[in-house]
């Protein structure tokens, strides 16, 4: 039997956090985002091969989303601060007006949704179906919108590949890919998550 919130605001458990933030976690895969937001795939498939890279604890999720064919990538940072009853999902991604002409270098941009035991009903039921994009903070993918031109975007301010390189060895992945135009985040321990909240 699925797990259901018969309660509203301060009654919401600790519990009622975790299995929201792994069915958050089971929506933020790769498979699943193609599933659920195929004419964005399409299309950035057809400028090149979309992967994903991913590493998860059970407090935290990276998910960074590449396409061969663009420097930009996509970083999914999902985390639950449990004592908290906190979930904050950060969207780590590149911008620019694809269409400018003359084509104009992407800039970071970022978006950040925190869920509490005050608004996780927002987007419980659409993680409990499996259609978290049919809420309203998840309609869109913010995918670099560099994906969708026909030409790439001139580059803009990126890491060197020295330096994604060591930072990506200094957090323990010398041996995932590393996209030079984005630094990799850590997963948080346990212990670190304690410290948050």
């Amino acid at each position: 039997m699925a797990h259901q919130i018969e309660h509203r605001g301060e009654n919401i458990t600790v519990e009622d956090m975790r299995i929201s933030f792994q069915r958050l976690k089971a929506f933020f895969t790769l498979p699943t985002l193609r599933a659920r937001y195929r004419s964005d795939f399409e299309i950035a498939d057809e400028r090149g091969a979309v992967t994903a890279t991913s590493s998860e604890n059970a407090l935290s999720k990276t998910l960074v989303i590449s396409n061969a064919g663009r420097a930009e990538s996509l970083t999914v940072q999902l985390d639950l601060f449990l004592h908290a009853r906190k979930i904050v999902i950060r969207f780590e991604g590149w911008d620019t007006d694809p269409w400018a002409d003359p084509p104009k270098p992407a800039t970071p941009s970022e978006s950040i949704l925190t869920y509490t035991t005050a608004n996780i009903m927002q987007i419980y039921d659409y993680l409990a179906s499996g259609t978290l994009d049919s809420s309203e903070s998840f309609e869109n993918l913010p995918l670099p919108s560099t994906w969708y031109a026909d030409t790439p975007a001139p580059a803009g301010p990126a890491a060197t590949p020295e330096v994604s390189t060591s930072i990506a060895k200094m957090y323990g992945l010398s041996n995932a890919h590393v996209d030079a135009a984005v630094v990799p985040r850590r997963v948080m321990t346990p212990e670190a998550q304690s410290m948050y909240g």
